[in-house]
């Protein structure tokens, strides 16, 4: 069977199916043009290859009720969203309809369609949201069921100036919103002080690879206030109230796999949670009215004292 009907149309030069236990169809890849119509307008998945940039995968994608799961685009399609008309290659949806992700450009990174070039198709956005506008490349476009937006996924080589709870913020990788509008979590793309319930603690995650906009370093509440943030370079000490030392928190080391004479951070997560503040490293949760922390910032220097015998000791 290389033809069938769904709610949205007929498809055709249907290669590569897979299929639900009763039948419906689950995935598909296409070789001849259709027309879907949904709530979006007319939509033109997938047939057509377009040399070394095109991902070898699949046009259409269904849950097992038959609501359409993701397409991808034949040709760059304006799309309507919340936050105005995009161009898009690829789309995901909710069960509902509504969509759930919106990538600009979808192609495939290899050393015959470098990133550049990929980089050099999308198109710079001009975004305006309740923090400001935004004018940036973007890799994907998140949303809420509801529609809202739920965050932006940035290019790794592109660095966004925003108003964030804690003043204007140099962000790199992505940013994620409350359907409220207000910023849930970012990248920070240097070390930042921030002001939090125990002192000053630098927050950035060295680690961070910019996957998706959707999760982030640095947290916040919906009021602004910090939630949690990620140190690569900070050292604290906690005491009980009387002043005596319990235990300290820092991030730790670990031989790097690319240089044998190297070491490699491993940055830790704190999280305040009303009155007490959690740290990833322990299962213990302090009470930050009943012990006292002593934060040493840039304990650890990056790409300077991570590389000696003094950041080891």
């Amino acid at each position: 069977m290389n033809e069938t009907n769904v709610s949205y149309g007929k498809l055709k030069g249907i290669s590569n199916a897979e299929y639900y236990e009763d039948g419906q169809i689950s995935e598909c890849k296409l070789t001849e043009y259709c027309e879907l119509v949904t709530d979006l307008g007319i939509l033109v998945p997938k047939f057509q290859e377009d040399g070394v940039r095109t991902k070898n995968t699949r046009s259409l994608s269904f849950y097992r009720s038959g609501k359409l799961k993701s397409i991808s685009l034949n040709t760059s399609s304006i799309i309507k969203t919340s936050i105005g008309d995009i161009k898009a290659e690829l789309l995901t949806f909710y069960e509902s309809g509504n969509i759930k992700k919106l990538f600009p450009v979808n192609g495939k990174i290899t050393a015959f369609w470098p990133e550049q070039k990929e980089y050099n198709l999308a198109e710079e956005l001009n975004l305006t949201l309740k923090i400001g506008n935004i004018a940036s490349k973007l890799v994907a476009i998140s949303f809420y069921d509801s529609k809202k937006l739920k965050s932006l996924t940035f290019w790794t080589r592109d660095q966004i100036s925003v108003a964030s709870p804690i003043g204007k913020v140099k962000v790199r990788m992505g940013i994620a919103f409350y359907e409220s509008g207000e910023i849930k979590s970012l990248e920070p793309i240097n070390k930042i002080s921030v002001n939090t319930p125990i002192g000053v603690i630098r927050a950035y995650d060295i680690t961070a690879i910019g996957l998706s906009g959707d999760v982030n370093s640095l947290c916040f509440y919906e009021n602004g206030e910090i939630k949690a943030l990620v140190s690569s370079t900070d050292r604290i000490e906690i005491y009980d109230k009387e002043g005596d030392y319990i235990t300290a928190l820092e991030p730790s080391l670990k031989p790097s796999l690319f240089r044998e004479d190297k070491m490699d951070i491993i940055p830790y997560n704190i999280e305040f949670i009303g009155d007490k503040v959690k740290f990833d490293s322990t299962d213990k949760v302090f009470s930050i009215k009943e012990n006292k922390f002593k934060i040493i910032n840039d304990f650890y220097k990056l790409n300077e004292d991570i590389n000696n015998c003094k950041a080891c000791s």
